[in-house]
């Protein structure tokens, strides 16, 4: 009965996934928060912060991912396990002296709390939702032992085995948390230089960042995929428009040859991967990545700067390419960026849905402009800039798009100062 009662309780939170972010006294930030939508974009200067926010989105989101699974940890040794795991992502050197706390939360009911500081013992901390939670789940774990166990009755081990998958499947937890994590850090240039010893340097996993180290493998993975991708892109409209904007953005395609990667540019040559622009070595990786996945369902991307050393014209394409993930695969997207570029290409998605609301009649004029598969309605959206320990929300209730500011200030301020200079020059 109790195990019923938790499930019943667990059913009535199946809908919600209004989730929030409070940082307090860590990396900087002295208090900020964060509320999530399916498509998370921020803005800022280098060391702003950034970066940490979705990392700490990832620990969190990832941490309840496990927990769904029915992980066979004792859920001291799990907590104890995502520690260490906290300690990797956010050393202990570049903390607050003050005792810090960060909470993620859905709708009040969901929370987990990190905390502590660089003098005192760091603890996680749950909602009594979430210690419901938990006790379900080792509940679940328990009758799987039993059914292993019970080696001596097939029938029983038939009821425990479904009265497991009845559990494991009446957890109910917000469709957002049953997304599978993946975090595409900057730096993906690394990899041209490593290419077929990837493998040896994955297994070291003290020689590089923990990000890039997870990531690394998804790129293999995805590299793995390319034959039955190509196979796959003649039966399917989506993929052939995915495999144009990609090569339109690396200026050619991915192929292999003898464990090293290269780039058919589309003027005939064949360029290694190491010998290739840095815009198509950062690229690459994250392009390869997301072909992999576009037909996956119920995945979270954390995707740091994808315009990275990009032209402004493929930085629009890499969101056009971002918006199909999202729309193909039921995503939720965290996006870090310094370029107003990757904004203003988000702005055309979101222009192309309101005047779809608006006017209906127009969607096949504007689909001819903006496809499809790439429109963005502006409810699933919210974008940051993050400055100085503070945060703005960038968009404009008014014309339902991202407020133009932080696209206009630099603009202006190097207007300004080009005027000053005409000021010296003509004598006025």
């Amino acid at each position: 009965m109790l195990i019923k009662y938790r499930i019943k309780y667990l059913t009535l939170l199946k809908e919600m996934a209004k989730e929030k972010l409070i940082i307090k006294n860590f990396a900087g930030f002295e208090h900020i928060e964060f509320d999530f939508k399916p498509i998370n974009v921020f803005i800022g200067p280098q060391a702003a912060g950034k970066s940490i926010v979705i990392k700490l989105a990832y620990f969190f989101k990832s941490y309840l991912e496990g927990v769904g699974k029915l992980n066979s940890l004792p859920f001291e040794q799990y907590d104890q396990y995502y520690q260490k795991i906290f300690f990797k992502y956010f050393p202990s050197g570049s903390w607050n002296d003050k005792e810090f706390e960060i909470t993620y939360s859905i709708e009040d009911k969901i929370s987990i709390t990190v905390k502590g500081g660089k003098y005192s013992v760091m603890n996680i901390n749950f909602s009594p939702f979430m210690e419901i939670f938990k006790q379900t789940v080792t509940d679940g774990i328990e009758l799987f032992k039993k059914a292993e166990d019970d080696t001596n009755s097939l029938k029983s081990r038939h009821f425990i085995g479904k009265e497991a998958l009845r559990i494991r499947s009446s957890f109910k937890l917000p469709k957002v948390l049953e997304h599978i994590q993946y975090f595409i850090p900057a730096g993906r240039s690394f990899f041209s230089n490593v290419q077929s010893n990837i493998f040896s340097l994955l297994q070291n996993e003290n020689s590089l960042d923990p990000f890039l180290l997870e990531f690394g493998s998804y790129y293999e993975h995805a590299k793995d995929l390319q034959d039955f991708i190509d196979s796959y892109i003649e039966d399917d409209d989506n993929f052939k428009s995915v495999n144009k904007i990609s090569s339109d953005i690396i200026k050619g395609n991915y192929t292999q040859d003898e464990g090293q990667d290269f780039i058919a540019q589309q003027d005939g040559r064949k360029i290694n991967l190491l010998n290739a622009s840095s815009g198509q070595q950062e690229a690459l990786p994250l392009i390869l990545f997301l072909q992999s996945i576009i037909n996956s369902h119920l995945s979270t991307l954390y995707i740091e700067e994808p315009e990275a050393h990009l032209y402004p014209d493929a930085q629009k394409k890499m969101v056009q390419l971002l918006a199909r993930v999202y729309n193909s695969a039921n995503s939720q997207l965290f996006i870090t960026t310094h370029s107003p570029y990757i904004l203003a290409a988000f702005n055309n998605l979101i222009e192309a849905s309101n005047i779809i609301k608006n006017k209906p009649e127009l969607a096949e004029k504007v689909y001819n402009i903006i496809p499809k598969e790439e429109v963005i309605k502006v409810e699933n959206l919210i974008a940051y800039s993050i400055k100085d320990g503070k945060r703005t929300v960038l968009l404009d209730e008014e014309n339902n798009l991202i407020s133009q500011n932080i696209l206009d200030d630099v603009s202006n301020e190097i207007g300004a100062e080009f005027g000053k200079l005409l000021d010296l020059e003509f004598g006025e």
